[in-house]
């Protein structure tokens, strides 16, 4: 079974590159960057439904100080 899921997905990976590759050029760059009035959206839908960043996390993702702290410490790097 483990086997037979390991094919399944390689042949998912490679059908989502075969596709990928044609796509135009302007589309993939859509896919892959980042729109500063998206992620503005994003965080004024987030201030409007909780209020802030932290209320958000706890009341909607679930997330503990605790949890917070731990990604934090995983994804994020001091400034230099």
């Amino acid at each position: 079974m483990e086997r037979a899921s390991r094919a399944g997905t390689r042949r998912r990976a490679t059908w989502k590159v075969e596709y990928a590759k044609r796509l135009p050029p302007d589309v993939i760059k859509a896919l892959m960057g980042v729109d500063r009035s998206y992620v503005e959206g994003a965080f004024a839908g987030i201030r409007a439904r909780s209020g802030n960043l932290d209320a958000y996390y706890k009341d909607e993702l679930g997330l503990s100080a605790t949890d917070i702290a731990a990604l934090c410490a995983r994804y994020l790097e001091k400034a230099r």
